[in-house]
């Protein structure tokens, strides 16, 4: 397709905010016609919802279990049976609409795939236990391992899909069970994000909120693809292209039906969104047409980025990105047209940008973008760091994280003190729970990595010994790469314990016949708690209905846990008393505890205020009007520094005062600024092949923003000591006299620790670690190796020169995303069956160039290969992809490198749904700060499958249809 066409495509596709949402209604009607074939099977399972129910109905509110959008809904009940659900239409974010995985809320929960009980794997065969049986089974195996080998030898991986209460509860647990060997999804989705902002600009979170998105002038996507990912965001984004002629951009390796909706969609190659943006940046900064007053009063290293950016000329930048020279002008034309007094433009992304080895820098550059063009802190810009799980935001604010106790204190001795304090226990107690002090408060191994723990030698690993037994607590494996050396270890642990409604992916994908536990938790909608949107937004979602057969919740299961494991007593209870009210007892010790981030004002009862009275908060400002909650923005969104003050929606706003939701750019982000010599070493070493040695007029800059600027308050204003851990205070002295308790300072453009450790002061460019164009690792190479590095050695310029030759055998780039009718690894997803007769089944997309060049057809059955491995999918053959990229959805699971993994779950547990996963060819490669795993820059090579495999992939799908 030439430039051209594609450009007259996204005309057509241009729809107004109502066509576009009828268009979509029409397309989910069209495809519930064609349940005709199954409809039947499925309805002698689950029941028909159409009819009418008899007995009494009542509609509860509640927040959908997918996205982190936090959308509402109303589940229909009747006689205390969850039957089907309604339009919420006062929910401020969704106003009633829902996506296609919103609507099969009643499936998820409904599904007869279940584990209605708990089970173990014996001798090769799945066994029914009742709870007691099962929870002594598995205490007891893990307390002996425990003495045996250590607490390290335990890896305890948590979930995005609970409640903040229960993931505060699950990171507690760790800490009580004594180890740091504890992480969730979000280190393999937005870690980068966090490890990247928090360092840039104070907080590793979204800046601004959905509903603002109407607010905007330009939208730009870039690892996004909203439409699908995070439909009701899209909602706002079409609103403001109605309501302010708002242009909508899209940077993107493949025309997403996001980029359908764009103004103008700019191809560039995956892995170099650096160059891309650094691009906009120097044509801004050449035409003078950036915020003076922003660089000069409020960020600090503008000088190191003037000299960066004399790398990135417009050749030099098409050269790496792909992207034709025209199209990098229009690019930077229309996010600087659409910025300043035009402005603001807008920043989304989502894993599309976190999933690299430099990922924290893409993230860094995009905020940068947004310094240098004068957005940042305002309505309608900021940079929306879009989530994936619906409290993927939250699980990683109370950090079930190997390097942080809960709201990021960190790991060293003041951190524990601190929870100690909260948690009324002694710190020596503690510290005895725990190997030694060193491990106590050393980084634990990731979900990333986990296996290697289980697999290396002890002396590659940080730990006095192997993990010998793994918790898999409401987490698919298939989202993690390097999946055959997953599938080792857990063969080889002595023990695996899954906890999950469904049997997920870890069950089917280990080979192992005796020690393996699957512990039914209820959903999120069998019970109850508070929730974090990706807008940092905490709603209460309420129980519809009590757990079905004999599931439990995950509280539930961990408070089991604790009393078996024989610290009940010091777990259950905080410096107020024991845990009476669950779980709104653990919600207070939340806004007791959390003092970094300010989950204070977030109490039981006003979130559920909130819920209540949803229909009194402005869908366009999210502010209450009138009311017992006039005032309040809806969630209360963190930093909320006590129950009177409104929330902040808007992170940085420095035009309001402190008591609307007012901030600023924090002071010091856990370091002290440096002094010349540390700053001019750190440039120095680092940039010498970049930019010219920098001089010291850009050290011993005041890190203060403007007159108002102040350190973090400590010992004034009612604070005790630090305002991070007062538990006493309200900060309203502070919030009355207009300060920022936690300071008021500038953003980073350069940040010095992180060049003086061997990374990048400032984003520069970087190949993937496996990289399609060999001829420029010399000139772009990856980082050095680390040691040391959560536990292990993590491998970047030893594994890029190993494989700087590969791209001969594999010159196709490969990356993964979503698609809309599925979430994460699809445990759940591909249970519904309305969602699986929406989307049936894995495929790989290549565009036609490509695939005419290996006689593929759309529809044929071909090999995706990597040095990793390789999986049997469908050819769709689209112009989606451009040209030498290839792209796999990632929400599958049941086939493996072309063996049916189906018989290994329990018997009529198997998924509606089955698939290769895509994690299974994706490349090793991992980030320098978070070890987030690189799955948006693999390489690899397409081929058409023999017939043999063809037919074997046709009869597993056709065993299972």
């Amino acid at each position: 397709m030439e430039q051209s066409d594609k450009e007259s495509l996204l005309d057509k596709a241009k729809l107004k905010r109502r066509t576009f949402l009828k268009a979509t209604a029409l397309t989910t009607a069209a495809g519930l016609a064609g349940y005709s074939q199954s409809r039947d099977y499925f309805d002698g399972m689950i029941g028909s919802v159409d009819a009418a129910p008899e007995g009494n109905e009542e509609l509860v509110k509640t927040i959908c279990t997918n996205c982190s959008l936090g959308c509402g809904l109303k589940a229909r009940v009747v006689d205390e049976e969850f039957v089907g659900q309604e339009a919420w239409e006062t929910h401020p974010v969704n106003q009633g609409g829902m996506c296609s995985k919103g609507n099969a809320e009643h499936q998820l929960v409904k599904t007869p795939n279940r584990v209605e009980a708990p089970m173990v794997k014996e001798n090769g065969d799945w066994q029914r236990l009742d709870w007691e049986d099962a929870l002594d089974d598995v205490s007891d195996k893990l307390l002996d391992i425990r003495e045996e080998y250590g607490p390290d030898s335990v890896m305890w991986m948590g979930s995005a899909k609970v409640s903040n209460e229960e993931a505060y509860m699950f990171r507690k647990l760790a800490a009580f069970w004594g180890t740091n060997n504890v992480d969730h999804q979000a280190r393999i989705c937005h870690s980068t994000t966090v490890f990247g902002l928090a360092n840039t600009w104070g907080y590793g979170a979204q800046t601004n909120n959905v509903n603002d998105l109407s607010n905007t002038k330009c939208a730009f996507f870039i690892g996004s693809n909203a439409a699908e990912a995070h439909p009701a965001a899209m909602r706002h984004v079409i609103q403001a292209r109605e309501e302010n002629d708002a242009e909508i951009v899209v940077a993107d390796p493949r025309f997403t039906k996001t980029a359908a909706q764009a103004d103008l969609y700019v191809p560039f190659r995956s892995g170099t969104d650096i160059p891309l943006i650094m691009y906009v940046i120097k044509k801004a900064i050449d035409e003078g047409e950036y915020d003076e007053e922003m660089i000069e009063n409020r960020t600090y290293g503008f000088p190191v980025l003037e000299e960066s950016i004399e790398n990135y000329d417009r050749e030099t930048v098409s050269n790496i990105t792909g992207t034709p020279e025209e199209k990098l002008d229009e690019l930077a034309d229309v996010l600087i047209e659409n910025s300043g007094e035009e402005g603001p433009m807008t920043i989304l992304y989502s894993m599309g940008s976190t999933q690299h080895s430099k990922g924290a820098q893409n993230t860094r550059i995009y905020a940068i973008l947004q310094l240098v063009l004068g957005n940042a802190g305002k309505p309608g810009g900021g940079l929306n760091a879009l989530r994936g799980h619906d409290n993927v935001q939250g699980a990683t604010d109370m950090c079930v994280l190997s390097h942080s106790l809960p709201a990021y204190y960190g790991l060293d001795e003041g951190a524990w003190e601190h929870w100690c304090n909260v948690w009324d226990v002694d710190y020596d107690w503690m510290a005895d729970r725990f190997e030694n002090q060193e491990l106590m408060e050393r980084d634990g191994f990731t979900v990333s990595r986990w296996y290697e723990g289980v697999i290396k030698d002890t002396d590659e690993i940080d730990q006095p010994n192997n993990v010998k037994a793994v918790v898999v607590w409401g987490h698919s494996l298939n989202s993690i790469t390097e999946m055959e050396r997953e599938k080792q270890a857990l063969d080889e642990a002595e023990l695996v314990v899954i906890v999950n409604p469904y049997p997920s992916a870890a069950s089917a994908l280990t080979d192992r016949e005796d020690d393996l536990y699957i512990l039914p938790a209820c959903t999120q909608l069998e019970e109850e708690g508070s929730v974090s949107s990706t807008s940092r937004q905490q709603q209460w979602r309420f129980q519809v209905t009590d757990p079905i057969e004999d599931s439990k919740p995950d509280y539930e299961i961990m408070l089991e846990l604790a009393e078996r494991f024989g610290f009940k007593e010091e777990y259950a209870k905080n410096r107020e008393g024991e845990w009476e009210e669950m779980p709104e007892d653990v919600t207070r010790e939340i806004n007791m505890g959390c003092k970094t981030i300010q989950y204070t004002g977030g109490t039981p009862e006003t979130l559920k205020g909130h819920s209540e009275y949803s229909h009194h908060f402005n869908p366009e400002t999210l502010r209450a009007e009138g009311g017992e909650y006039d005032g309040d923005y809806f969630g209360k969104p963190w930093p909320c520094w006590n129950e009177d003050h409104p929330g902040t929606p808007i992170l940085y706003r420095n035009d309001i005062p402190v008591s609307e939701g007012g901030h600023d750019f924090r002071v010091r982000f856990g370091a002290e600024s440096p002094s010349e010599d540390e700053l001019l070493e750190g440039l120095n070493d680092m940039m010498a092949e970049i930019v010219e040695p920098v001089s010291s007029e850009i050290a011993n800059v005041s890190m203060l923003s403007g007159e108002d600027g102040h350190d973090q308050l400590v010992d004034e204003y009612g604070i005790e000591g630090s305002w991070s851990t007062d538990i006493e205070t309200d900060y309203q002295q502070a919030i009355d006299a207009n300060k920022v308790p936690s300071g008021r300072g500038k953003a980073r453009i350069y940040i010095w620790e992180w060049a003086n450790q061997g990374g990048d002061g400032l984003p520069v460019h970087r190949e993937p670690i496996n990289s399609p164009r060999p001829e420029l690792i010399e000139e772009y190479p990856t980082y050095e190796d680390r040691e040391n590095h959560y536990r292990l050695t993590t491998e970047f310029e030893t594994k890029q020169q190993e494989r700087k030759d590969d791209a001969e055998d594999y010159p196709l780039v490969l990356t993964s995303g979503r698609q809309v009718e599925h979430m994460g690894g699809g445990a759940g997803t591909r249970q519904s069956w309305w969602l699986v007769e929406l989307q049936p089944e894995m495929y790989v997309e290549i565009n036609p160039r490509n695939a005419n060049d290996r006689n593929i057809q759309d529809g044929d059955i071909v090999w995706v290969e990597t040095r990793e491995g390789k999986i049997l999918v469908k050819a769709k053959v689209t112009e989606r992809p451009m040209e030498d990229h290839v792209f796999l959805p990632y929400h599958w699971f049941g086939l493996f490198g072309g063996e049916d993994r189906t018989e290994h779950y329990p018997e009529d547990k198997i998924p509606y749904g089955i698939g290769e996963p895509a994690n299974k060819v994706c490349n090793y490669g991992y980030a320098w700060t978070s070890q987030m795993q690189e799955t948006k820059a693999s390489i690899c090579e397409v081929e058409k499958a023999d017939s043999e495999d063809a037919d074997r992939y046709h009869e597993i799908y056709q065993k299972r249809s």
